[in-house]
This record gives structure tokens, C-alpha cells and sequence, in this order.
């Protein structure tokens, strides 16, 4: 409540009203404040956020101008190369070429291979014996739900129905006759899976038996190669011949030496097996093409384990 005054501003007529009027006045402030906070910390945000954004541009043209200096890079060395190539003063490796036992090796390798693919896998093998072995399992928890009714059967046949006896083994007659009239039902309705699980263990042992030689025969080859392809890869290296670009824009040079030159070594012999025994003559990447879907799973499998021991290498920017 206000009364007129004389000077032409309001008067309060009591105490609680001015109060009132010093609360709001107060809280419009805090807020005011508050507002410039949020404003001054928003401008704070986006001045982070465009030094950021100039960041990531920079970072972009860095790599930009880092890919193009490779890019140049990468054409400079194989302009000398051809240059090395037709002057006639460097040797150059042709590792594409192979004699006749290198490729013998390799036949050997694949159908080493093929056989060992014709076979069931571990993990199918264990899920086939373990149908067969809970089969087996039904047929025993069967036979001896059947040993038990006889059993029961033949106490019941032997004692007067006056007797205890007699009462007892009639409870247990219905027992062990519901258990194998279970038992009974599980074997019958497994049965067909069962024995067809078990055809199919008894094939795979008679061809195991079958494809042994070749295996045995494979895996020496397999060996053998490795060492012909790394024997051949180590001369070339030591007499400083120039790679093939599908190999060494991949692979690079031969480290100097310590723990990566193993492991060099390791990738490049078994890139150039792969090449070989797959029949790769792609000139442009050392893996070629990855496999079709209908490839063998032994190449594809391979050619994964490869890719990855590539990347391992050092080799993520280059295709394999």
C-alpha cells in the first residue's frame, strides 16, 4: 500500500512492501549477473571451438600435403628405378620366376592343402562326437531303465501282494517304468541324428586314412619351399637387386638387421609361397585380388593371416 507523495515519488506505506520491491530488485540483479556469466563463458566455448576447427583444417592440409609429398616420393623412386632398370647396372629379381621343382613344391603344397580341407574341421568333429557320445549316453540311461523293470519285475512275479516287499518294488515299478518309457522316446527321436553324425565320423576317419600320404607329402613340400623362397629372397637381397614394385611397395628394403629382419623375412617368404601356390600374377599388388567367395578356405584364410601380418610390418598405407 502507497500513499501520494509530495514530491512526486512513491511512498511506501509500510516496511514489507519496500522489502518486497528490494527482493525482485535483487533477484533481476543475480540474474543480469548470472546472464553476463553465461554469455561470457559461451564466447569462451566458441573461441575453443574455432581454435579447434583451425586445428583440424591445419591437421587436414598436413595430410594432405604429407600424402602428396609420398605420392611424389613414390614415383621419384620408381622413376629410378626404371631408369636403374634399363641401364642395365643394377640387378633386378625376378621373383616371379621359378623352376620347375619350386613349382612342383607348390603343387605338392596345394594339394597338401585340399586334403587337409576335405576333411572335418576340428571344431565339426568335436560337435559330431559329442552328438554321438550324448546319444550314447540316452541308450545307456535306457538300457538301464529296462535292467531295472526287469529286475522289479521279477520280485513282483516272486512275492505275495500280502507281502511289504511286494508293495515297495510296485512304486518302484512305475518309477523305472516311466524312465524308460523316456529314455525309450529320446532314443528313438535322436537316433536319426545320431547315426547320421556317426556316418559322417566314420567317412572322415576312412578318407583321413585315404589323404594321409598327401598330407605327409604337403607339409614336407611346404617346408621346403619356404626355404627355396627364402634362400632365393636372401641372395637377392645381399647382391642389392631391385625388387619388383608389386613387392616392395609393399614390403620396402630388408631391414638392416635385429628382431625385424626375422620377421621380414617371415612375411616376404611366405607372400611370395602364396603368389606361387595360388597362381598370383598380379604385377601391381603382391597379394593380388583377395579370394572369391567360393576360394578355398585354406586361401582365404591365408590371405587374411597375410594381410594382417603386413599391417603388423608397418605396411597399413599400402595395399597387399
Amino acid at each position: 500500500m502507497t500513499t501520494q507523495p509530495i514530491d512526486g515519488q512513491p511512498r511506501y506505506a509500510d516496511y514489507s512492501d519496500y522489502a518486497v520491491d528490494a527482493d525482485a530488485r535483487e533477484a533481476i540483479e543475480t540474474l543480469h549477473t548470472d546472464l553476463r556469466a553465461l554469455s561470457a563463458q559461451g564466447a569462451e566455448a566458441t573461441r575453443r571451438l574455432d581454435l579447434a576447427h583451425t586445428a583440424a583444417l591445419a591437421a587436414r592440409r598436413s595430410a594432405a600435403d604429407n600424402a602428396g609429398a609420398l605420392r611424389r616420393l613414390v614415383a621419384r623412386v620408381e622413376w629410378l628405378e626404371d631408369r636403374l632398370r634399363a641401364a642395365g647396372t643394377v640387378p633386378v629379381a625376378e621373383l616371379d620366376r621359378v623352376d620347375a621343382a619350386a613349382r612342383d613344391l607348390a603343387r605338392a603344397v596345394l594339394d597338401g592343402l585340399d586334403a587337409q580341407e576335405s576333411l572335418l574341421q576340428p571344431s565339426e568333429r568335436a560337435s559330431l562326437l559329442a552328438t554321438v557320445e550324448a546319444f550314447r549316453g540316452l541308450e545307456r540311461e535306457r538300457d538301464v531303465a529296462g535292467r531295472d523293470v526287469l529286475a522289479i519285475s521279477t520280485v513282483l512275479e516272486t512275492t505275495a501282494r500280502t507281502d511289504p516287499a511286494h508293495f515297495d518294488q510296485t512304486a518302484r515299478f512305475k518309477d523305472a517304468e516311466r524312465r524308460y518309457a523316456q529314455a525309450a522316446k529320446a532314443v528313438s527321436e535322436n537316433a536319426p541324428t545320431a547315426r547320421t553324425a556317426q556316418d559322417r565320423l566314420t567317412h572322415d576317419a576312412e578318407r583321413r586314412v585315404a589323404v594321409e600320404p598327401t598330407l605327409a607329402t604337403g607339409g614336407r613340400a611346404e617346408i621346403e619351399l619356404d626355404n627355396a623362397l627364402r634362400g632365393r629372397l636372401a641372395h637377392e637381397v645381399e647382391r642389392g637387386a631391385l625388387m619388383p614394385s608389386w613387392f616392395s611397395e609393399v614390403l620396402g628394403p630388408a631391414p638392416a638387421g635385429g628382431g625385424s629382419t626375422a620377421a621380414w623375412y617371415d612375411v616376404a617368404s611366405a607372400a611370395l609361397a602364396y603368389r606361387l601356390v595360388y597362381g598370383i600374377e598380379d604385377v601391381a599388388a603382391l597379394l593380388g585380388p583377395a579370394p572369391d567367395p567360393d576360394a578355398p578356405l585354406h586361401r582365404a584364410e591365408e590371405y587374411d593371416r597375410l594381410v594382417s601380418e603386413l599391417r603388423e610390418l608397418g605396411a597399413e598405407g599400402t595395399r597387399p
